[in-house]
């Protein structure tokens, strides 16, 4: 799939959407080029070709089409050409310190194609694109290029200065910076794209006056309100653990000294501060409700334990097999590490309520969430 072979009337409507914000760049920027905030991109994409928003995700893709998962970007491109990120790596930068040339190559390729992996597994994506907007002097430049995992054995013209190690694969450029710990690609501009003009209004905040004193007050409003959520950490919170996933508990239950366990014999830990911060958030303990994963499938859950400290689902290893087999790709009786939750960058989840399935049980919602995420959300800061 590429963005030129969508509906016409769908595409029009895109190209539209994009040059009006891009001629208000006055509001932000006093250059020529076009200024149009990457968000702006991401939601007229989605709201022109009916496509799933990802870009809150933290994942590999931008959004989804059907079974199409698509990278946008939006950056300056004056010349054929620009070096732009493509993934980033903070939490695995100590392991970088060692390797050299071919070898970091290699180990950061094989990351971000574990990550696009990731991606395509999570939403049930079979293929994807980036599609980008370049922009330029005067006017805004589309196309769609290649987004795929790449074979590691390609790898050529390897260049190590000790700052960034550079690299050819497959006729594209890469560039790995140490400090960053961030992946680069070179986006070449191809003689197929789609070029829109653009003329930045003059002064945009009298625009936006007269705009609103025309229609202010019979404009259509909203009221938004945002969903109630929580995050889960997928590791340990107590004291003293360091952030490690516990050999005998929580995901790897199945584990536990005792009675033999099944693999997939395992829970999702709520600390107790979930349940001080968010009283109320999860029904009862021990009553069912649904639970609905990225790729639209529904499991039955519910919390469970003393405390109500576990999320679980029925049967138990639903919701092992889609974190730790599908997800992680962990194999019968491997234990599930800190090293996996830094190296596929992910170390929580996010449960949203949802409201109310169609038969009137409540429905919530589950997805990854990135590093730190939990601190994050509780106002603390990771040991």
């Amino acid at each position: 799939m590429l963005t030129l072979d969508l509906p016409l009337e769908a595409k029009e409507r895109y190209y539209k959407l994009l040059q009006v914000n891009a001629s208000l760049s006055l509001l932000f920027s006093d250059s020529p080029t076009p200024f149009l905030q990457y968000r702006v991109v991401e939601n007229a994409y989605c709201r022109s070709f009916g496509a799933t928003n990802l870009s809150r995700s933290d994942t590999a893709f931008d959004a989804q089409v059907g079974e199409i998962g698509v990278g946008l970007k939006t950056f300056i491109c004056s010349g054929g050409k620009s070096l732009e990120k493509v993934a980033e790596f903070n939490a695995l930068a100590p392991s970088f310190r060692e390797l050299r040339g071919r070898e970091l190559a290699e180990r950061v390729l094989t990351l971000r194609n574990e990550r696009i992996q990731l991606a395509q597994d999570l939403y049930g994506v079979q293929g994807a694109i980036y599609h980008i907007v370049a922009r330029r002097s005067g006017e805004l430049v589309l196309f769609d290029t290649s987004y795929k995992q790449e074979d590691t054995s390609l790898i050529s013209d390897i260049r190590d200065n000790g700052k960034a190690v550079r690299f050819t694969l497959a006729g594209e450029h890469y560039s790995f910076n140490r400090s960053k710990s961030t992946l680069y690609r070179e986006f070449i501009v191809p003689e197929l794209l789609q070029h829109i003009p653009i003329e930045i209004i003059e002064d945009p905040f009298e625009l936006l006056l007269q705009l609103f004193d025309e229609q202010g007050s019979s404009a259509k409003t909203i009221q938004l309100r945002e969903k109630k959520r929580v995050i889960l950490p997928l590791y340990s919170t107590q004291s003293g653990q360091n952030r490690e996933v516990p050999k005998r508990s929580g995901l790897n239950q199945w584990n536990a000294n005792g009675r033999p366990r099944s693999y997939g014999e395992v829970y999702i830990p709520i600390p107790r501060e979930i349940h001080k911060q968010h009283q109320g958030f999860f029904p009862q303990r021990d009553e069912p409700f649904a639970l609905r994963i990225p790729t639209g499938e529904v499991l039955s859950a519910k919390v469970c334990q003393d405390g109500a400290k576990a999320l679980m689902t029925n049967p138990n290893d639903a919701i092992a097999d889609w974190l730790l087999r599908r997800l992680f790709k962990l194999e019968e009786g491997e234990l599930l590490t800190r090293k996996h939750l830094d190296e596929l960058g992910f170390d929580a989840v996010v449960i949203t309520d949802e409201g109310f399935t169609e038969e009137g049980e409540r429905l919530y919602s589950i997805d990854k969430a990135p590093l730190g995420s939990y601190e994050t959300f509780i106002g603390s800061s990771p040991s």
